[in-house]
């Protein structure tokens, strides 16, 4: 899975997206990826399915926390959703 991020990531800088932003979409997908192999035991990505990406969602939106212990804001969740969009589109 890692590969795919990998040349996401590539085609961002090649489309000249800032350091900032390649940054957080891979910390968005790292953040994915785990979520997905540790609820759902999935390690491909042509296995994730439209059920896996709202349980994400769920699970980022109720049990998430900040490192201040606080849950994401609604403009953050939309953030972290619009950058998993646009990757596996």
């Amino acid at each position: 899975m890692n590969r795919a991020i990998d040349a996401y990531l590539a085609e961002l800088e090649a489309r000249r997206f800032s350091h900032s932003r390649r940054h957080h979409s891979a910390r968005i997908l790292e953040r994915l990826i785990l979520y997905l192999r540790e609820a759902h035991q999935v390690t491909d990505w042509r296995a994730v399915n439209e059920t896996h990406l709202r349980d994400f969602a769920v699970y980022a939106a109720t049990r998430h926390r900040t490192p201040k212990g606080k849950h994401i804001s609604a403009a953050t969740l939309r953030q972290w959703l619009s950058i998993i969009r646009t990757f596996f589109a």
